[in-house]
């Protein structure tokens, strides 16, 4: 039977596949798999290599191409995004069309909500989404700013394709005939306030703007509640991408800068160390949930907090004394037996000699003297006698 790593080394030969598809394919993490190969001594194959394959085995054309039927991401592209009433454009001309629309009173859609159109060039699938829809015309509206042959083709074989659909042009020359160019002038409208940065985009202003007071509750989440991106974004009903850019917005600083990290922690979460501290909670637990020293500890907690930490701890310790005994035989204490474990301590016999005599605990005979006012020795003591004998 062959084994996985075999299978694993045999498939990465085979032109088309690489080291994200098999650990896609066996569910292994990708560095166990570059292990498997280089300990085969297969020479592993860069982005390049790979993507040379798979175009040459149609593994990302047509259908299988990775943005088959989607619009483009916004931020991709080197064109410039904006957000403004609504709509997302792409360019500074989708923005200046848009405003003339809006000045013309039409209802429209730009990028979302407009239909995609399948089409094949080449015997290749392939789709292709115009940047507007006016709702009312039932016109779609493309903005070329530079109309190449390709382009030029896409349109062609969509229109023949589709007959009944209207798909108009909009480039340069037709934008200069309606005195486009100039309309955020007109209106008064500075284009690079509503620009949309790939690191700020509209989902995460709006985020800020819908969760600027959870903004210290976000920050716990992650620092003390340990709650990952995923589960942070689920609790908050966003994606990934926007908790990731507020981490670094929010949270890094704090979760990397030590100094940060105590002052915050000072701010915002003295009384819940306090909460906690008096309901017994271990130290060690507490200083790493809170990823504080020791020392930051003693200082945040009060004393009022230590007080009632040592009652509960009193308090559990007479409740719970002797409760682990009854898994033993022991003897039973009575007044003659704690009279000769007074004597023979009195006699200077220690309290493991005692215990060995009479089969109790060391604690048992330490509450029988405190109970009776009997000053405990330090175990020194019993060394010094040695020593002087």
């Amino acid at each position: 039977m062959i084994s996985t790593e075999d299978l694993i080394i045999k498939e990465y030969q085979k032109s088309g596949n690489n080291i994200r598809s098999l650990a896609r394919k066996y569910k292994i993490r990708r560095r166990k798999i570059k292990n498997i190969l280089k300990h085969a001594n297969i020479k592993l194959k860069n982005c390049k290599e790979a993507r040379r394959e798979q175009i040459k085995c149609g593994l990302t054309v047509g259908k299988n191409h990775p943005n088959y039927g989607k619009t483009p991401a916004v931020g991709a592209g080197r064109c410039r995004w904006y957000y403004y009433n609504g709509h997302i454009y792409q360019g500074t001309w989708e923005f200046k069309l848009g405003l003339w629309f809006e000045q013309q009173d039409k209802i429209f859609n730009c990028h979302k909500d407009v239909r995609q159109f399948e089409y094949q060039i080449n015997n290749k699938d392939k789709t292709y989404c115009p940047d507007f829809y006016l709702v009312n015309e039932d016109i779609f509206v493309e903005v070329k700013g530079y109309f190449t042959k390709d382009d030029r083709k896409k349109i062609e074989i969509v229109r023949e394709q589709y007959p009944d659909v209207i798909i108009e042009i909009y480039d340069k020359n037709r934008l200069l005939e309606l005195d486009i160019f100039d309309i955020d002038k007109t209106l008064s409208i500075v284009l690079d306030e509503y620009e949309i940065n790939y690191k700020e985009n509209k989902s995460l202003m709006s985020f800020i703007e819908k969760h600027e007071d959870d903004k210290i509750e976000i920050i716990k989440d992650y620092l003390v509640r340990k709650l990952n991106l995923t589960k942070i974004a689920n609790k908050y009903e966003t994606t990934y991408r926007v908790i990731n850019l507020i981490y670094k917005k929010w949270i890094e600083k704090y979760w990397k800068d030590k100094d940060e990290r105590e002052k915050f922690v000072r701010l915002y979460c003295i009384n819940e160390i306090n909460d906690k501290y008096r309901k017994n909670c271990d130290l060690h637990k507490l200083t790493k949930r809170y990823r504080i020293s020791r020392k930051l500890l003693n200082d945040i907690v009060t004393k009022d907090a230590i007080n009632e930490r040592k009652e509960l701890q009193q308090k559990k310790y007479d409740e719970n004394y002797g409760k682990h005994l009854a898994t033993f035989d022991l003897p039973e204490i009575t007044s003659e037996f704690v009279n000769k474990i007074l004597k023979d301590y009195n006699d200077n016999k220690s309290m493991r000699q005692i215990g060995k005599i009479y089969g109790l605990r060391k604690r048992n005979i330490r509450k029988i003297l405190n109970d009776n006012d009997i000053e405990i020795r330090n175990p020194g003591y019993y060394r010094l006698q040695t020593i002087t004998m």
